[in-house]
């Protein structure tokens, strides 16, 4: 599992509601969280956000 869904899951808040947050597409978020898209870097300070957990630690896995 990735990080990201892992605090998605933690916060319990669907996909839905964080795609509305990033002013996209459940589908689109979807994408992004499997990793077939990227995140562009506002839409990641709008996850460290929603999710309280730093960029480093939501993106761990690309050091």
């Amino acid at each position: 599992m990735n990080s990201v869904k892992k605090y998605r899951d933690k916060n319990n808040i669907t996909q839905e509601e964080m795609a509305k947050k990033l002013g996209i597409t459940q589908q689109a978020y979807s994408r992004k969280e499997r990793g077939e898209r990227k995140f562009f870097v506002d839409e990641g300070f709008i996850l460290e956000e929603t999710l309280n957990v730093p960029l480093r630690e939501l993106f761990k896995e690309l050091d």
